[in-house]
């Protein structure tokens, strides 16, 4: 589980004005956050460059159902637009819990 400070750092670069990304940190599996045309990871602080096509592959959803693929990918943004407003520690929790599990169907 993700510590409560972890879910506090993450929670200040988002009210300072970060973008969450929807990739995760090599290192420790945090989300990367953009802030000031940089990219990085709030928990290992490392820094982290993501070329569009050089990122590696994703792991394939085993359904043949493309809408499923839809549906599992909509969630996965509205959680994040849900989590730039959230100011409860525990919903964030909860919301950054649910979008590590989505992104490991990916």
């Amino acid at each position: 589980m993700v510590e409560d400070s972890s879910i506090k750092k993450m929670a200040e670069y988002l009210l300072s004005g970060a973008t969450m990304l929807a990739y995760h940190c090599p290192n420790c599996s945090f989300p990367i956050f953009r802030q000031n045309n940089k990219t990085f990871c709030p928990e290992c602080g490392e820094v982290v460059i993501v070329k569009e096509g050089e990122e590696k592959k994703k792991k394939t959803v085993e359904s043949n159902d493309s809408a499923y693929s839809e549906v599992i990918i909509s969630k996965r943004g509205e959680l994040i637009e849900r989590l730039k407003t959230e100011k409860d520690i525990r919903i964030i929790n909860e919301i950054l819990d649910a979008i590590r599990k989505i992104n490991e169907l990916f």
